[in-house]
């Protein structure tokens, strides 16, 4: 059977998680990864850069449930999308197995996308781009304070991504000459790690910011009976210290 898509792959939503499946044909075989993310705009952010780095931009999704509609508008422009009928792709109800099959149809044409009954969302679309571009810059202050800790010729195993993180640079900082334990950082090194830190906080509230509006534009696409549910998803996971490029779709 021709492949009509080399590299292509399949997304099925299981309540608050997307299971994605991508297909690879070369060199004569088959190669399929498997991950499974957040149904969030951090987790589908970190879907799309995943799908990325496959260069796979082929991707089907079935039109069932509610979550697919906010996975389509976050998606949509970096992605060629396909909506799969239900009818045409049945789901068995087995997340992986369901997503392996649904990637094999796409690869070998096997699927027709159906239109999309959703209307254009503009400001979905320009709220993602604002999102990467802070994701992107605060990823790049984590890259200077690795760089910093480095200089200083401090462990960063652990240093600056998460909370505990956050809470050893701090210790740093504030460590005093002459106190027992290692020695404290220059006064150049302290000041870079708080200038970038004020950086990464400002940023951090910012991208939260965008988070809630996000959820503001797409619960109407759940409906009345879903609508606080899905703004409660959207918002209910908040960027981590370590959040960086992945943090929404690229595009």
């Amino acid at each position: 059977m021709n492949v009509i898509h080399p590299r292509c792959a399949a997304l099925e939503f299981q309540e608050d998680t997307v299971v994605a499946v991508v297909r690879i044909a070369a060199a004569g075989r088959i190669i399929q990864e498997l991950q499974r993310f957040e149904a969030t705009p951090l987790g589908l952010g970190a879907l799309a850069e995943w799908l990325g780095s496959y260069g796979c931009r082929c991707v089907v999704m079935r039109a069932t449930g509610e979550s697919w509609k906010q996975a389509w508008y976050l998606l949509e422009g970096q992605l060629e999308l396909v909506l799969a009928e239900p009818l045409s792709a049945p789901a068995r109800g087995l997340g992986t197995e369901d997503a392996l099959s649904l990637a094999e149809l796409l690869a070998h044409g096997l699927i027709h996308g159906r239109p999309v009954p959703l209307e254009p969302l503009p400001e979905v679309r320009d709220l993602c781009r604002a999102r990467r571009l802070l994701a992107r810059e605060m990823a790049q202050h984590h890259l200077h304070i690795q760089k910093v800790l480095s200089e200083a010729s401090v462990q960063a195993t652990g240093a600056g991504p998460g909370l505990s993180g956050r809470a050893i640079l701090q210790e740093l900082m504030a460590r005093e000459a002459g106190a027992p334990g290692e020695a404290p950082l220059a006064a150049h090194h302290r000041f870079m790690l708080k200038l970038h830190l004020t950086q990464v906080d400002a940023l951090r509230g910012s991208i939260e910011q965008v988070d809630d509006r996000l959820a503001e534009c797409l619960t109407p696409l759940h409906g009345v009976s879903q609508g606080a549910a899905a703004a409660q998803r959207l918002t209910g996971e908040r960027l981590s210290p370590r959040a960086g490029p992945a943090a929404c779709a690229r595009g």
